[in-house]
């Protein structure tokens, strides 16, 4: 129930910034916002305590908001607020930007490999990354995960591409089980 309704303010907000053709200055904006509450979670807690107003609640969007973002996304935390939606902010923001994401093409990529890669491979991966997957340009996330033994696993979305050394050791050892010596 929560997706769908942090779905539906993202849409409506996304929907507006197409009908505007304010998609770029829409996005900044939301980034913005999402760096300044995780910055400062107290003002999320303030605007989802049981026991502050809903107009002391409002004084404080407008106060702290009102001519740092534009009055749509003030008016979109105001909606959201006066509904009591507002732990689901960072779900709107999220959808908000996967909605952008997906039109304009931008991939999110996890790569996790058993040793840091160097410039020149995480260009060469990017690059064909992006000459099969046909997104446009990619937001790439790096870890190194030393429990992986060698090569790599790669996620973009629900895709999984597993090419490490544990998970072929994992497969053998699958495979191995099932054979019965007689």
């Amino acid at each position: 129930m929560a997706k769908l309704i942090s779905n539906t303010y993202a849409e409506a907000l996304f929907e507006l910034a197409v009908e505007d053709n304010r998609i770029d200055d829409l996005y900044a904006q939301i980034d913005m916002l999402e760096k300044l509450f995780s910055e400062n979670p107290e003002f999320i807690d303030l605007l989802t305590h049981p026991h502050i107003t809903k107009e002391e609640k409002m004084e404080a969007i407008e106060k702290t908001l009102k001519g740092r973002v534009d009055d749509e996304v003030v008016g979109l935390l105001r909606v959201v607020t006066e509904k009591d939606r507002a732990s689901e902010i960072g779900n709107i923001f999220e959808n908000f930007r996967a909605k952008v994401y997906d039109l304009k093409k931008i991939g999110v990529v996890q790569i996790s490999s058993a040793v840091g890669l160097s410039e020149a491979q995480k260009k060469k991966i990017e690059d064909k990354l992006l000459k099969t997957t046909g997104f446009k340009s990619l937001e790439t996330h790096y870890s190194v995960d030393k429990d992986l033994i060698g090569g790599m696993v790669i996620r973009i979305g629900d895709r999984v591409v597993d090419s490490s050394v544990r998970s072929k050791i994992e497969k053998m050892t699958a495979e191995l089980r099932k054979v019965s010596l007689k």
